[in-house]
């Protein structure tokens, strides 16, 4: 028996005690340090109930296994999963806001139309007969989706229609800044298969109200607490992502005790790092969060959000693909029909993978497409030794692009840094009579 290069040991506050998680499997152990000691030096001196659970907890493994291998095809298994089909939508260019560190700064900022609709409804139509999908989500993005509303729900009402006349399960989920969200619009929502809509706070209302702002420089914090509510008092679920970056961080729970007392505090709440990753926002570039903050940012954070009642999810989880856009069944479409990977590269040819014509094809794909598709991070030797590797699926393509030109490199960013800390507060979470001193 040999131990899985996957395994990693937190020390634990009571001396000997340790964590045993399996960045692959995801099971998690509690053990002492001569547990520990066996599973990396001798694993034949295990005893056997032992040894049968750490078998098939892929702790331990046969010696003429290879790991690498078994990882590879786990990974093109799910890279090439085509039973679910996930499309972002962009409906509009164009948005009510001027956020300093927007990536989606276009010009002219164009929407969607009643012919480049047809297109994309081709076009997905096409994918679902074509890879024989049983699901199929769609994410309505921007801009601000809500400034395009009747063609963006002229989408969602065909295949709503479509999926109950076919049989496969339709989902939608929407992105927006929440300030146009009125009582009317929620109601049509919730008509269709409206699960998530996801809004955005860049701090407490002091500092979002600088930052997330009209174009005529006006604040919208609380024209944003009205559209939670909103969505609170409908059966659509709302999601509040907050960015943090180097001018916000120290005062987040100041945003948590202003979210508590509005009686927000059963909203999950996602955070999101502002980093520079495409070519606008590298002008917002001295206020994004350096690498070498975050470990110290996100699990104080996290542990603010968890001491206030917040849900925010902290289990790791396998994510050998990375991003969901290295599969093959997921693609950003924006409202002229250009098809893209990343949300982040939308508005540059130089980005773009495909055109929808009209008869819902893309003719050719571009040199972009393969480079993507043709990603392989176990051959990046940094990421085929990380011990991390299942977490992150060799980070994102974006970030290798930002930094070093090529999608061909790893693209870490927060995996490494925090993951002792997000594994002690989930165990906090789930064995809190582990953690009693």
């Amino acid at each position: 028996m040999k131990s899985s290069r996957y395994n990693f040991f937190v020390p634990l506050e009571k001396e000997g005690d340790y964590i045993l998680y399996n960045t692959f499997s995801g099971a998690i152990f509690f053990v002492d340090r001569e547990l520990k000691d066996a599973v990396r030096k001798n694993p034949s001196g295990i005893p056997g109930d032992i040894l049968e659970d750490f078998k098939k907890e892929w702790v331990l493994l046969e010696d003429d296994l290879d790991e690498l291998q078994v990882v590879s095809v786990v990974r093109d298994e799910m890279r090439f999963n085509a039973s679910r089909l996930q499309f972002v939508i962009m409906t509009t260019y164009d948005c009510n806001l001027n956020c300093p560190y927007c990536y989606e700064k276009k010009d002219p900022m164009t929407s969607l139309t009643d012919d480049s609709c047809a297109r994309i409804s081709k076009f997905v139509e096409r994918l679902i007969e074509r890879q024989r999908a049983r699901e199929l989500d769609f994410l309505m993005y921007g801009g601000e989706p809500l400034l395009e509303i009747e063609h963006m729900m002229q989408l969602i009402r065909h295949f709503t229609v479509a999926a109950g006349d076919t049989g496969f399960t339709f989902s939608v989920s929407m992105t927006t800044n929440g300030t146009l969200l009125t009582p009317e619009i929620v109601s049509e929502l919730e008509q269709y298969p409206v699960e998530v809509v996801q809004v955005t706070l860049d701090g407490p209302k002091s500092l979002h109200d600088l930052k997330r702002v009209y174009a005529s420089g006006k604040g919208t914090y609380e024209d944003i607490i009205r559209g939670i509510d909103l969505l609170r008092s409908s059966s659509i679920r709302p999601k509040i992502r907050v960015n943090i970056d180097g001018v916000n961080k120290d005062h987040i729970p100041e945003l948590l005790d202003d979210l508590k007392e509005r009686g927000l505090s059963d909203v999950q709440i996602y955070y999101g790092i502002v980093r520079t990753i495409s070519k606008v926002c590298e002008s917002y570039g001295p206020s994004c969060m350096k690498d070498s903050e975050i470990k110290s940012v996100l699990p104080k954070v996290w542990g603010e959000t968890l001491a206030r009642g917040f849900p925010i999810p902290l289990k790791p989880f396998n994510n050998l693909v990375g991003c969901g856009m290295q599969s093959n069944s997921s693609f950003t479409i924006d409202p002229e029909g250009h098809v893209y990977k990343c949300v982040t590269g939308t508005g540059y040819p130089d980005q773009r993978i495909g055109t929808i014509n009209e008869q819902g094809d893309v003719p050719a794909w571009s040199p972009i497409y393969y480079q993507w598709f043709s990603r392989n991070p176990l051959e990046f030797s940094s990421c085929r030794a990380c011990t991390f590797f299942p977490l992150c699926g060799g980070g994102c393509p974006m970030i290798a692009y930002s930094r070093k030109g090529t999608y061909q490199s790893g693209g870490c960013f927060e995996t490494k840094a925090v993951l002792k800390d997000q594994l002690i507060l989930y165990l906090k979470q789930t064995y809190p009579h582990k953690f009693t001193e």
